[in-house]
């Protein structure tokens, strides 16, 4: 509150949720844009920095995005979208067979998960549910290998050490064991 008054009088606006979030993530670097911009559905906004960007809508605040995740998040159309827009900053995840941490960032319509010198792939739904249920990146399954891809009725995603098929009303996961695969129990 007194920060606020102390702007008003000196005649400079407060900060925005952009503004404090850039504060609160130096790694962002230097600010690219001028001011806000506008998304298309006219109610976010958005601002580029050196190494990332920052979203703001009023259902799920201001959040960083590092440049490493846009490139996911361009690919699927940004906000308008299935992602949506960020819901959490981003989290580092160290990976148990060294190749370097990853990066996950979480949205309204699901996660972005980047390894380490990989691109980056998009987890939802009832193949994210199961792949969460197995432990995620440190579990049987690895680390995503691709986004979803379709398959006869249904859908199917590649892991690091297997697949998830989700056909209507039913979800295998299979870890890649030679041949044949062998399918996941279910958990508990």
């Amino acid at each position: 509150m007194f920060a606020a008054h102390v702007a008003s009088f000196a005649g400079a606006s407060e900060p925005t949720a952009i503004d404090l979030r850039a504060a609160a993530s130096p790694w962002l670097g230097a600010r690219r844009t001028d001011g806000e911009l506008s998304t298309p559905d006219g109610v976010g906004r958005f601002a580029e920095f050196e190494h990332g960007y920052v979203y703001w809508h009023p259902d799920t605040d201001a959040h960083a995005i590092p440049t490493a995740i846009m490139d996911k998040y361009a690919e699927l159309d940004w906000e308008t979208g299935p992602l949506g827009y960020p819901t959490t900053e981003h989290s580092e995840l160290p990976d148990p067979r060294g190749s370097g941490p990853g990066l996950a960032q979480t949205f309204q319509g699901g996660i972005v998960y980047r390894r380490a010198a990989q691109p980056g792939y998009w987890v939802h739904g009832a193949i994210g549910a199961r792949w969460a249920a197995a432990g995620y990146e440190n579990g049987e399954l690895g680390w995503p290998a691709s986004d979803e891809t379709a398959h006869d009725d249904g859908v199917y995603q590649s892991f690091e050490f297997g697949r998830i098929y989700w056909v209507p009303e039913q979800i295998v996961a299979l870890r890649n064991s030679g041949e044949p695969d062998t399918p996941l129990g279910r958990p508990a």
